[in-house]
Parts: C-alpha cells; sequence; structure tokens
C-alpha cells in the first residue's frame, strides 16, 4: 500500500549536518562500512528546524536535542541534509545505538543533493549555491580543519 507523504517544504524540514571521525576511509569504503565501522564517531551535529534563525548544535556527551526528539516524533518533518544518506547512516549506526538519538525510517530524510541532480544543477554543495546565487560561501579554513580533525593520524593505532 502506498501512503501519501507530506509535501516537502521549509516548514516540514529538519536542515541537518552531521560531523564525523573515522579510521575508514569513507571514499572507499562507502557510507554503511564507514558508518557501521566500531571507530566511527559523530563528533557534533548542527541543524535548524524550517526556517529557523539560531542553529543548534549537539556535542558528543549532550543529551538527545528536543528539537531532535520532537522532529523525529512528528511524521510530517523530514530530516533533510545534502547527501541524506550519509546522515541517515550515521544516525542508524552511531547516534542512534550509542547516544539514544530516536530511529528514523530512511523515507523520513531529504536529500538535497538529489534534488540538485534532478534540476541540472551541480551537486556539489557549494557549487550549487554559487550558481543560485545564494549569500552564502563555503568556510575553506573551516573546511580544512574539521578534514584535518575527522582523519585520524598516521601510525595512530585503527
Amino acid at each position: 500500500m502506498i501512503t501519501k507523504r507530506p509535501p516537502i517544504t521549509l516548514d516540514t524540514c529538519l536542515f541537518i549536518d552531521l560531523e564525523t571521525i573515522s579510521t575508514v576511509d569513507l571514499r572507499r569504503a562507502g557510507v554503511h562500512v564507514y558508518a557501521a565501522h566500531p571507530s566511527t564517531d559523530v563528533l557534533c551535529a548542527r541543524f535548524v528546524l524550517g526556517a529557523g534563525e539560531e542553529i543548534e548544535e549537539w556535542l558528543i556527551g549532550d543529551p538527545v536535542p528536543e528539537t531532535i526528539i520532537k522532529a523525529a516524533a512528528d511524521p510530517n518533518i523530514y530530516f533533510s541534509a545534502h547527501n541524506a544518506g550519509f546522515e541517515y547512516a550515521l544516525m542508524h549506526y552511531v547516534l542512534t545505538p550509542k547516544y539514544g538519538w530516536p530511529a528514523l525510517p530512511y523515507e523520513r530524510f531529504h536529500c538535497t543533493a538529489a534534488e540538485c541532480a534532478a534540476m541540472a544543477l551541480p551537486r556539489s554543495l557549494e557549487d550549487a549555491a554559487i550558481v543560485l546565487g545564494l549569500p552564502v560561501k563555503k568556510d575553506k579554513e573551516g573546511y580544512n580543519l574539521m578534514m584535518q580533525m575527522c582523519k585520524p593520524r598516521r601510525g595512530a593505532a585503527a
């Protein structure tokens, strides 16, 4: 039986981005092998519900955010991310079992990268923002720092 899904609008999305660490090479292993590996962990989550002005943050050791609990309980809210399969896998393999985040079915995720591809826009978030003339720019210095932090040092134990 096909169930009717609620429309995807700004008001029905919780936008989420996760930063992770692992000894596994994500590009070589793929998202599910990466997410399921015992060394993989979520360093932080940043999220906002709809057009909310304040971006919230979760760090390891924090309780599950009330915004996440409420959004997960509302079947009309989608968890939206660029490459949402990554966020889904990390929630499934790490955040839910290890930190008690609510479990969500894949159908509750919305992928903006897939949406870009469907509209013949660049799949890269940075490039899509440029093509669309959006005022936000990727923080290259922050990105480089994040990439340094999320990869293990050479010679570190796996």
